[in-house]
C-alpha cells in the first residue's frame, strides 16, 4: 500500500510539473450562432474561416444551431466533410422553438496549406451549409 501511494504521487508530481510544451498546441474553443428563421433560405449557406493553425495542432469552434422560428424543426442528420476536420453534435431529432444545439468542430491540419470542408445541417425546414476554411502554418 505504502509503494502504490508513492507511486501516485510521483505520477502527480510528475504531470503537475511537465513544461507545457510537451502539450498539444490548443486554442480555447470560440463559437459562431446560426439561426433558423422563418424567412430562412430552403438552402442557407454560411463561411468561416479557422485562424492560421500550426500543423500538427488543433483548433476548435462551436455553431450554435437556434430555432428562432414558431415550430419545431427537425434534423435529420449532420454531415462533415474535408481532410484536417473533426467533430461532434448535440445536434439531433427535434429542436423546439427558442431551442438551440451546438456542434463543434476541429481543425488538426496535418501538412501546410489550405484546408476547405463543409459541416451541414439536414433540417426539415430546409438545409443548412456551413463551408469551413483554413491553413496549416509552420511557426
Amino acid at each position: 500500500m505504502k509503494s502504490l501511494a508513492g507511486l501516485f504521487l510521483c505520477a502527480f508530481l510528475t504531470l503537475a510539473l511537465m513544461p507545457k510544451a510537451l502539450a498539444a498546441v490548443e486554442t480555447p474553443t470560440h463559437s459562431t450562432d446560426i439561426t433558423i428563421t422563418a424567412e430562412l433560405s430552403p438552402e442557407a449557406t454560411y463561411n468561416y474561416t479557422f485562424p492560421n493553425t500550426p500543423v500538427n495542432s488543433t483548433r476548435y469552434h462551436s455553431f450554435w444551431l437556434n430555432n428562432n422560428t414558431y415550430q419545431p424543426i427537425y434534423i435529420s442528420s449532420i454531415g462533415l466533410w474535408g481532410q484536417g476536420f473533426g467533430g461532434n453534435s448535440g445536434c439531433y431529432g427535434w429542436l423546439g422553438p427558442g431551442q438551440r444545439c451546438r456542434t463543434t468542430v476541429t481543425f488538426s491540419p496535418w501538412y501546410q496549406g489550405y484546408y476547405s470542408g463543409q459541416l451541414t445541417f439536414y433540417i426539415n425546414y430546409g438545409n443548412v451549409y456551413l463551408n469551413l476554411y483554413g491553413w496549416g502554418v509552420y511557426w
